[in-house]
């Protein structure tokens, strides 16, 4: 999509849903070097590890991201 293609200033957030992590690698490098990639997830994680080693953009910033569960929380 043309959203994909052009630096977004604005609400919006396009997500695409893969099924595997390496795919993730491959769309990311198919395209133009990105001004800044956005990993959630871990801190310590080797998804995280594999973005920084297999992939180039101008910035990498890093969100942990704590999910509790209802049941943990009684």
């Amino acid at each position: 999509s043309d959203l994909m293609k052009e630096e977004i200033f604005g609400p919006i957030l396009q997500i695409l849903e893969f099924s595997q992590f390496d795919e993730v690698i491959a769309e990311i490098n198919r395209r133009p070097k990105p001004l800044a990639l956005y990993y959630f997830g871990p801190l310590l994680s080797s998804h995280k590890q594999r973005l920084i080693n297999e992939t180039s953009s101008g910035g990498m910033f890093t969100y942990f991201i704590n999910f509790e569960r209802e049941s943990e929380r009684k």
